[in-house]
């Protein structure tokens, strides 16, 4: 797969169905998403930072 920003990370993950409060397991940079319907597993550079800064942003944290 080919890198991700953070933002195509969360646009993924919610495309994927997954409430980005549940979403997102980041071990080294892959970004492990589980849902009722399956897994996604994708390479991210910058997955720590996404999850980290992006996911709040979003939220409105």
């Amino acid at each position: 797969p080919s890198p991700k920003s953070a933002e195509e990370v969360l646009r993924l993950a919610e495309d994927f169905g997954v409430p980005a409060l549940d979403a997102g397991e980041v071990v080294g940079n892959v970004l492990d998403v589980r849902s009722g319907e399956g897994r996604l597993r994708l390479a991210v550079p910058d997955a720590r930072e996404a999850w980290r800064t992006g996911l709040p942003r979003a939220l409105g944290l």
